[in-house]
């Protein structure tokens, strides 16, 4: 099941956290025990050919997730030293340690961070997220629209959930995915768009589902199961893969950006 990740989050704030400082070569050991990350819909078809998109129980309701390993506590795709070896890194982990967190009862977006996160440990390489006068630094303020685009691709992620449950689509799955020399792993816990539930509804509802995107997504939910075998390769080899340099944007490459040397 998929488990937050928020729970030490803390709002930042100017005059608590002046001093602090990011440093974008943290790299992506903090993840190497995370078996899912939530996906939305701006990922499926990035995701489809890497890896298989399920469906888990989330604070709100069932909510897709990227299945990176098949035992609790395994990712297949982060290397002993924090690298990445996917085409695609899910955008809930590139944002991170920063996140989007409504406050509840008035609507408001604030900026969170993890405070205990790596990336704030300080260094030589490393880049202040405030100003002097406390107003944010040039790399905090694209980090704020980073996250923020971030946060509105979940609202409208969660619309597409709350119709999939509307309409009773979801359904629990049981499966045995075999890796070549070990056995079988056994995999539980997720969810998957049924599909006689959906061929069974009315086709004014297919049309609905289709005019707002929902029935793209789910075609792609269900092509993304293929990367199974996938899983079950990388294990046989060791996990195997190479660390791959991400053309996508995370606060690490927006730090990158902002202190590269002009020539």
């Amino acid at each position: 099941m998929s488990e937050s990740i928020f729970n030490d989050g803390e709002l930042l704030r100017s005059d608590k956290h002046a001093a602090l400082r990011f440093r974008p070569d943290a790299g992506y050991a903090p993840f190497a025990r995370e078996m899912t990350a939530p996906l939305t819909l701006a990922e499926f078809s990035a995701s489809v050919g890497v890896f298989p998109i399920l469906f888990a129980h989330g604070p709100e309701g069932p909510a897709p997730v990227a299945l990176m390993g098949l035992s609790r506590g395994e990712n297949l795709f982060v290397t002993e030293d924090g690298s990445w070896t996917a085409r695609y890194i899910p955008g809930h982990f590139r944002q991170l340690p920063f996140f989007n967190t409504e406050v509840r009862d008035t609507g408001k977006v604030v900026l969170s961070i993890l405070l205990e996160h790596d990336a704030f440990s300080g260094g030589a390489d490393s880049v202040p997220l405030f100003e002097s006068d406390g107003a944010p630094s040039a790399f905090l303020a694209n980090v704020i629209v980073f996250t923020r685009q971030q946060y509105d691709h979940a609202r409208t992620t969660r619309m597409f959930c709350n119709l999939l449950v509307e309409l009773k689509l979801l359904t629990l799955v049981t499966g045995r995915v075999e890796v070549p020399g070990q056995g079988a792993r056994r995999l539980r816990g997720f969810a998957m768009v049924d599909r006689k539930k959906l061929k069974a509804l009315p086709d004014t509802r297919l049309v609905e589902l289709e005019r707002s995107g929902a029935l793209e997504a789910i075609h792609l939910h269900w092509a993304s199961i293929r990367n199974l075998e996938g899983l079950a390769a990388r294990i046989a080899q060791e996990r195997g893969g190479v660390p791959i340099a991400s053309p996508l944007t995370s606060v690490s490459s927006i730090a990158h950006q902002l202190s590269a040397p002009l020539h």
